[in-house]
């Protein structure tokens, strides 16, 4: 479970969040963790997710909370303990939801199995769509696909031995922080690398509802002594022929003023949507160690925030969505190695989620071409 981030501000009243325990949500920045985020390890049954600002405020503006609904049997409820909760109608879920159904909303407890919980008001606008986890035993990647154990990657190996011994710059259950790459200008970065065998982005198993969310645990781990990143934080992921270890790392590094402005000044050609994001197109200039400063086309979606939502699904599904009529979640799996994801905080709030590959192009810029790396982006070198 993600440490919850620090507050400082006033936490929601009882009142508006019913103890946390019914309403199930806890504001990231607004709530009191001691009394909401650790309900799993309380015998619960369920632990607390994160909700946006802005789904917060929808919250707080309401007379009268929507009605919640559970997906699941009526004698689930029940032995929930819950009143007053509807059962969902399945025909709620349109094809991106569909696509998204193992995001990471609501983490049951190992032997928890009564389905899952969901405000449909508050999410539904952002298109925040849930759906229940399989209540099998969560299983662990494929070491077919993402790798053996016994594999001498060196990351890998330097990452399971600071972890054994307590030593990594920052230690979870779940992933490591370790430091990043080695700059001739200091600049300072890190990287969040998952304690399980993950090669790398290829690994269909992060999409899945048993990975943990390695991107809001970056995202917190930079704002964490010993590991701050100078603000704007950017976080980004290189595709399997770009990377230079074969252990999955989510680099933790400050976004590069260049990038940051152009996605800023070109806000309104970026997506909305998982949908719309496959065809969106937007130049952004970044650093090449050969080249300078230069330009790549990436596709750009604006999405109001991550900790409830598996990025890496997201990516899947907008690349089964840029397959078009004949597109499935196979075809797609198999193009994610070629792909570099970055996220870079909108100065007009919520995130900037950014994506390319060598083959994206734009018709409006046919001389720029894509990158299958996030180096550009972030402030790693020289």
């Amino acid at each position: 479970m993600i440490p919850p981030a620090p507050g400082g501000s006033v936490p929601i009243s009882p009142a508006e969040t019913q103890g946390c325990e019914s309403l199930l949500f806890a504001d990231r920045e607004g709530i009191n963790p001691a009394e909401c985020v650790d309900l799993q390890f309380m015998g619960k049954g369920v632990a607390n997710t994160l909700l946006e600002p802005s789904a917060r405020e929808r919250f707080r503006s309401r007379t009268r909370p929507e009605p919640q609904c559970m997906h699941g049997s009526p004698q689930a409820a029940s032995d929930a303990g819950l009143s007053g909760v509807t059962m969902c109608d399945s025909d709620r879920a349109n094809d991106e939801a569909s696509e998204l159904t193992r995001r990471r909303f609501i983490q049951f407890s190992s032997l928890a199995g009564t389905g899952v919980l969901a405000s449909i008001g508050i999410l539904s606008d952002a298109e925040h769509a849930l759906a229940a986890p399989s209540l099998q035993l969560a299983k662990g990647p494929d070491p077919k696909e993402c790798g053996k154990t016994t594999d001498s990657d060196s990351l890998w190996r330097l990452s399971q031995k600071c972890h054994s011994k307590n030593t990594c710059r920052q230690n979870h259950a779940d992933y490591v922080v370790m430091g990043g790459t080695k700059s001739k200008k200091k600049y300072i970065n890190y990287i969040l690398v998952p304690t399980q065998r993950i090669s790398g982005i290829e690994c269909s198993w992060i999409c899945g509802s048993s990975a943990p969310n390695y991107w809001s645990a970056a995202d917190y781990y930079a704002t964490q002594p010993p590991t701050v990143v100078p603000t704007p934080v950017g976080l980004g992921i290189n595709s399997k022929q770009a990377r230079g270890f074969n252990q999955l790392h989510i680099h933790m590094a400050r976004a590069r003023w260049e990038s940051w402005h152009d996605l800023a000044a070109q806000d309104n050609l970026a997506a909305r949507t998982v949908a719309k994001w496959a065809d969106s197109r937007v130049s952004v200039r970044g650093f090449s160690e050969k080249l300078g400063i230069i330009p790549h086309t990436y596709r750009v979606l604006i999405w109001p925030g991550f900790h409830h939502d598996n990025l890496f699904a997201m990516l899947r599904t907008m690349l089964k969505h840029a397959l078009g009529h004949g597109g499935t979640t196979a075809k797609a799996q198999a193009l994610m190695q070629y792909q570099t994801l970055i996220v870079i905080p909108r100065p007009a709030g919520g995130y900037y989620i950014v994506n390319s590959d060598k083959s994206v192009r734009d018709p409006n810029n046919p001389h720029l071409v894509g990158t299958d790396t996030c180096d550009p982006l972030l402030l790693m070198h020289p």
